[in-house]
């Protein structure tokens, strides 16, 4: 595992959004294998180039890789991303260069959904609304609310995407009393019950019969804009959108269509594309839309997690073992792992 240059492990993470002492675990797991930890902060991809060049692993919060750096980084053996997904990286120009790509998606579950169920609640008491009228010196005016509140009990879930944060906002609408459907291409109906679904839908079915439609899938090539102008006119005008997972699962000008046209009754979103917003983003001025900064990730046991997941991964990989998580298992590695997964 040594960088024939340096004769040690070396580790370059990309500090991007918080202060060094946050990596404690990081920086625990590399001096435990006596290797080098270099930290950097960089806008630029020549920056960042120079500050990886000597790296075998490569920690990164939020930097867009482009495909070719790949082929620049003649020591790099593993990306460790801490994010639960991996759309910021080219998995498949990684995967011909023979570097891993490892993720992190275990440790924000319980607040992303915690935050999924939050904004249906929201919506579904319009909650913001209500504030806003209190704060205009309303309260206690009368108030006609369109489309009418009604009963979670008596309502729709629909849920794309039944992996682990889907399968715990489906616990959780349960415990509400709320019927549950699921879209997933990628688990078989009997996984769909076992996760507390009534079942899987087609994607029609999902879409014309939630109350609230709520998305839990990774971005890639199939998912990105999975939801446009067809999908949202199968919708009922009187359904909530709720997007906790990716903006660019979206097609963001055609939401602001369907809610400008009344397609919709409103969107809850965590997470928008680009991010963050342009100052004249229409969404921005719609009374009917929740907008929380991406910040479904955020949480003192999260970042506890987070950390530790990502220190995990360090160390399997210094001591000759696979990553729990790997975006790209067919990869041929430029060293012999284990495959203890």
């Amino acid at each position: 595992m040594r960088n024939s240059s340096s004769g040690r492990l070396v580790v370059c993470h990309a500090n991007v959004f918080a202060e060094h002492e946050l990596y404690s675990p990081v920086r625990a797991c590399v001096a435990q294998m006596k290797g080098e930890l270099r930290l950097g902060t960089f806008p630029t991809r020549g920056e960042i180039l120079d500050f990886a060049r000597p790296a075998d692993v490569f920690l990164t919060d939020a930097i867009q890789w482009g495909a070719s750096m790949f082929a620049e980084l003649e020591h790099l053996k593993m990306v460790v991303t801490y994010a639960s997904g991996y759309d910021m990286i080219p998995v498949q120009a990684a995967t011909e260069a023979r570097v891993i790509v490892a993720y992190t998606p275990l440790y924000c579950v319980e607040e992303v959904a915690d935050l999924a169920v939050g904004l249906l609640l929201v919506c579904s008491r319009r909650i913001a609304q209500l504030d806003r009228r209190v704060r205009q010196g309303l309260w206690g005016k009368k108030i006609v609310f369109s489309p009418p509140l009604r009963r979670l009990s008596l309502c729709t879930l629909g849920i794309m995407g039944l992996g682990h944060i889907g399968t715990r906002v489906c616990a959780r609408a349960k415990a509400l009393g709320m019927r549950v459907l699921a879209w997933d291409p990628w688990i078989t109906n009997d996984q769909a019950l076992e996760r507390g679904a009534l079942g899987l839908v087609d994607l029609d079915t999902l879409l014309a019969e939630s109350d609230y439609l709520s998305l839990h899938l990774r971005l890639g090539d199939r998912t990105r804009h999975i939801l446009g102008r067809s999908q949202f006119h199968q919708m009922k005008p009187t359904a909530y959108l709720i997007n906790t997972a990716r903006g660019g699962l979206v097609d963001e000008s055609a939401l602001v269509e369907a809610l400008d046209q009344g397609l919709l009754a409103g969107a809850a979103l965590d997470t928008i594309d680009p991010e963050p917003p342009r100052s004249d983003n229409p969404l921005l001025k719609m009374p009917n839309v929740v907008i929380t900064a991406h910040s479904g990730s955020v949480g003192e046991e999260a970042s506890r997690d987070r950390q530790a997941q990502v220190a995990e991964s360090l160390q399997r990989f210094s001591q000759g073992i696979w990553p729990k998580f790997v975006a790209n298992p067919s990869v041929v590695p430029k060293v012999p792992l284990s495959d203890l997964r």
